[in-house]
């Protein structure tokens, strides 16, 4: 395979935050150009988007890159709707947008890139590395009413800590308590998408609400293994050191 460097520039001229483009090859539909830039919405957002050869938008990533406090935040990512099924799971585009933000961390230095996950989404999100990371206390409820509602045999531990949480959250501890709990939380939501995807489950083991999620620039480096091999599955000429 080909491999393309990926091209890294400031987004402009008196603005510092540099982005990346690079095109990929898929077997069906060709050469596929992946291209960051402004979004015009009057936030200061950043939207990165996927198109084929006739410039047709698969697939599109919205966030914001704050370099003062090294920080990334993602708002909306999105592939297109007939590429979302089951047969067409092989183009990666979602994957391919993720590895256009990583290049975005690690060019811009940024230290934590914070996501509000959808339901639906957070068995995706953490295949990439993303972490629970909730803070609310109701997102916190919602977390773990998820996990006793799917309790199976290989979570069994975790379940029994879920609901012993929830009772002591049902007593009304103090306020520091109740954020102890929700550090628990993340700590028990994290090891059980873990063994959800082990078993390869995630279908029957849907959250309830959306969760809050994070991407450390220590995490990607402790598994720059995972993401140099994906790079290099893409054909792009990027290498975590």
């Amino acid at each position: 395979m080909t491999k393309i460097t990926p091209l890294i520039k400031n987004i402009a001229p008196n603005d510092l935050r540099q982005v990346c483009s690079f095109t990929t090859r898929n077997d069906l539909l060709g050469e596929i150009t992946t291209s960051t830039r402004v979004y015009n919405d009057g936030f200061n957002r950043l939207i990165t988007e996927i198109r084929n050869p006739i410039g047709k938008r698969l697939g599109q990533e919205i966030f914001s890159i704050d370099k003062e406090h090294q920080k990334m935040f993602g708002f909306f990512m999105e592939v297109e709707p007939e590429y979302r099924s089951s047969k067409l799971r092989n183009f990666r585009f979602g994957e391919i947008m993720r590895l256009s933000s990583i290049i975005a961390m690690l060019e811009n230095n940024i230290n934590q890139f914070d996501i509000l996950s959808k339901d639906t989404a957070v068995y995706f999100h953490s295949k990439y590395k993303f972490i629970p990371n909730v803070k609310a206390f109701e997102s916190r409820n919602n977390i773990l009413r998820s996990i006793v509602q799917n309790s199976e045999n290989f979570v069994n531990d975790l379940t029994k800590q879920a609901i012993e949480l929830l009772e002591r959250i049902s007593q009304n501890p103090p306020a520091e308590e109740q954020r102890a709990m929700v550090r628990e939380t993340n700590t028990i939501a994290k090891d059980y998408i873990t063994k959800v995807l082990e078993r390869k489950e995630q279908k029957n083991h849907p959250f309830i609400g959306a969760v809050d999620m994070k991407l450390t620039a220590e995490s990607v480096i402790e598994n720059k293994d995972f993401f140099n091999a994906l790079f290099q599955k893409h054909g792009i000429d990027y290498s975590i050191k």
